[in-house]
C-alpha cells in the first residue's frame, strides 16, 4: 500500500477498523515540479511604509503578481494594523465578504478582518476556502498580527495549475473528473448539547447559519450550499449532500481548474480532540464520489502526496500580508503546540463571493 505522510493509527472504535492517519507533509521535492521561489511572489514594502494605503506603485505590483503568479507576499510593510495592511490588496479583494452562514464563523477583529476560526493544534490539509460550499471566494488574504519568534507558524500554499495537471494524468483524477463528488455535511443542535460533553461536535447549525429557527438554517442550506437530501435526526442533527463537479473554471486564467482537495474527506477531523473517535461515517463533514463510493487508503494518500508536491512555504514576520487566488491556489498548515507564552494570531479577509459554475467548454 502507497501511503502519504506520516501515517498512525486512529483511536479504534467499537464496530469499526482502523484507518491510516494521514498527516501531509506540505512540501515534497519531486523530479518534474519546479517549485516557485520566494522572489517570485514578494513585495518588500520598506519604501511603501509611509504610504502604504495608497501608493500608485504597489497597487500595481500587487496587480502584476495576482494576475501572473496568484499569490502575493508582502513583507516589511512598518505596520500592525489590520486595516492597512489590507488596504494594498483591496482593489482586487473587493470590500471582502461579511459573513453569512453555513460555514465555519470566524471571531471579528476589525472591519472584515477575521480570526482563522481554526484550532491551533488541528492539522489543516490543503483546501480551496471554502471549497464544500456552493458559494465561494474568488480570493483570501492572511496577515500576520503577532508571532513568537520561537514557533514556526508558517502557512503553506499548494499551486493549483499544477495540482491539476498532476491529477490530470492519475486515475483519481479521472475517477473524479468522471464521476464528479459528494460532499455529506453535518451540523450539530447546540440545545442537545447543553448539559453533555462536545463529542462529534464541529459546528452547531444555531451558530453556523446564524438563526435559532431550523427552517431558516435549512433554507440558507439549501440556498447558499445548494445542499440536497437534508434530514434532521432525533437529537436535533442537520445533514445535507452537495455534488459538485471536479473542475471550477478560473476566470483569471480562462481555464478549468480543479476546485478538490481531499481534505472535504474526514481525514480533516483526524487530529480534532472532539472528533477524533468518531467513525468516518458519521463525521462533520466526509468526501466520497457522487456515486456514494468511498476512497480507498491508497487513494486518499495519493491526493495527499499530490497536493503536497505541489506546495510551498510561506514564514510569517508580524506585518507581513499574503493575498492568494483561491482558484489558483490551496492553503493549509501543520498543527502546532504552543508553549506558554507563545502566540500565533492571524487574521484573514474573504475576498469577493461567487457561485460555482463548474467547468466551461474549451477551457482545459
Amino acid at each position: 500500500m502507497r501511503l502519504s505522510g506520516v501515517l498512525k493509527s486512529v483511536a479504534p472504535v467499537p464496530g469499526t477498523i482502523p484507518r491510516p492517519h494521514f498527516i501531509p507533509q506540505f512540501v515534497r521535492k519531486t523530479d518534474y515540479v519546479k517549485p516557485l521561489r520566494q522572489q517570485d511572489y514578494t513585495i518588500d514594502c520598506t519604501r511603501y511604509q509611509n504610504d502604504l494605503q495608497s501608493n500608485i506603485e504597489l497597487k500595481g505590483r500587487v496587480t502584476d503578481l495576482f494576475r501572473r503568479v496568484g499569490l502575493v507576499h508582502l513583507i516589511n510593510t512598518g505596520t500592525l494594523d489590520p486595516v492597512t495592511l489590507r488596504e494594498p490588496f483591496k482593489h482586487i479583494l473587493g470590500l471582502g465578504s461579511i459573513y453569512s452562514g453555513g460555514a465555519n464563523p470566524r471571531q471579528h477583529i476589525s472591519d472584515n478582518v477575521y480570526e482563522t476560526g481554526a484550532k491551533k493544534d488541528q492539522t489543516l490539509h490543503y483546501h480551496h476556502e471554502m471549497q464544500y460550499a456552493h458559494q465561494s471566494v474568488r480570493s483570501i488574504s492572511f496577515m500576520c498580527l503577532e508571532m513568537s519568534q520561537s514557533l514556526d507558524g508558517a502557512t503553506y500554499f499548494a499551486d493549483n495549475i499544477g495540482f491539476t495537471r498532476d491529477m490530470e494524468s492519475r486515475a483519481i483524477g479521472q475517477k473524479m473528473i468522471e464521476t464528479g463528488v459528494r460532499i455529506t455535511r453535518r451540523w450539530t443542535d447546540e440545545k442537545y448539547y447543553k448539559d453533555k460533553p462536545l463529542q462529534n461536535y464541529y459546528n452547531h447549525w444555531q451558530t453556523s447559519f446564524l438563526t435559532e429557527d431550523p427552517r431558516v438554517a435549512e433554507k440558507k442550506a439549501r440556498e447558499q450550499n445548494n445542499l440536497v437530501d437534508i434530514e434532521w435526526d432525533e437529537c436535533g442533527k442537520l445533514t445535507g449532500h452537495y455534488y459538485p463537479p471536479a473542475y471550477e473554471y478560473c476566470p483569471f486564467i480562462d481555464r478549468n481548474l480543479f476546485f478538490y482537495a481531499i481534505s472535504d474527506h474526514a481525514i480533516w477531523f483526524d487530529t480534532d480532540s472532539n472528533v477524533i473517535g468518531t467513525p468516518d461515517k458519521d463525521r462533520p463533514l466526509i468526501m466520497s464520489f457522487a456515486d456514494g463510493t468511498d476512497f480507498s487508503d491508497d487513494e486518499i494518500g495519493e491526493c495527499v502526496e499530490v497536493c503536497d508536491n505541489h506546495g510551498l512555504k510561506v514564514n510569517w514576520e508580524p506585518g507581513d500580508a499574503v493575498l492568494a487566488c483561491n482558484y489558483r491556489f490551496l492553503h493549509g498548515r501543520p498543527g502546532m503546540q504552543l508553549k506558554e507564552g507563545e502566540v500565533r494570531k492571524l487574521g484573514v479577509v474573504l475576498g469577493e463571493r461567487f457561485e460555482r459554475i463548474g467547468p466551461l467548454p474549451g477551457k482545459y
